[in-house]
């Protein structure tokens, strides 16, 4: 065998190598890219009656590609006490309803926080 065949068998045995370990960390991880940022996971609503909720608000939101993206805003938003929201990818938006009002600016703060866009509140 030639060295440069050698050669070019190493660089695809390389290239192979890299590309699957990259792929199974995007696996892993998620499109969003989790990893370098401290993120809330499985956060639980303890009340799931609507009846107990005043406010409710729908926000319209840019970059969640899925459903990894999803849940890390529905975690961060159903972290804040007396909140409980549930994202739709599908139409890319979230339904807040709170038992207090938060307000807007705070809705839209805990939702780029995470690195998407409000596009409509």
């Amino acid at each position: 065998m030639e060295p440069i065949t050698i050669v070019i068998i190493i660089v695809i045995i390389l290239i192979a190598i890299v590309s699957i370990k990259s792929y199974i960390h995007s696996v892993k991880q998620g499109c969003c890219g989790t990893t370098g940022k401290e993120s809330s996971l499985n956060v639980k609503v303890k009340d799931k009656n609507p009846d107990n909720y005043k406010f409710s608000v729908r926000v319209d939101i840019e970059g969640m590609s899925c459903k990894h993206c999803a849940k890390r805003i529905e975690d961060a938003l159903n972290s804040e006490d007396g909140v409980w929201a549930a994202v739709d990818l599908k139409n890319n938006c979230a339904t807040i309803l709170m038992k207090e009002d938060i307000g807007k600016k705070r809705i839209k703060q805990l939702i780029e926080r995470e690195g998407y866009k409000v596009t409509n509140i």
